[in-house]
């Protein structure tokens, strides 16, 4: 471990034996960034297959909770790929072609 310049594992024993191989920060926030692009990419291309799709619907497909999902959207629109139309209740969503940006 200190020769790949790694943190040490932590040994512990409460019940049953554990080992814990600590990541350094910079490799959770890639794969933290990773996690939420593929999140991301995966709410367009559902919105994509069915513009009446609901907060609810994309939370049960994706694996996150409504809340991220949220957050996906709010990114997506804040950079172009996707507009609301209409109301919460009744409206839909419009991706937004290359061209359209």
């Amino acid at each position: 471990m200190q020769v790949a310049g790694l943190q040490e594992p932590i040994f512990q024993k409460q019940g049953i034996f554990t080992v814990t191989f600590p990541r350094p920060k910079d490799e959770k926030r890639k794969m933290s960034e990773k996690m939420s692009e593929k999140s991301s990419e995966k709410t367009l291309q559902l919105i994509k297959e069915n513009k009446f799709i609901t907060t609810e619907e994309l939370a049960n497909k994706v694996g996150i909770t409504t809340r991220g999902i949220e957050k996906h959207l709010k990114k997506l629109k804040d950079d172009n790929f996707i507009i609301r139309v209409g109301p919460d209740k009744g409206g839909y969503w419009l991706v937004l072609n290359k061209k359209d940006k």
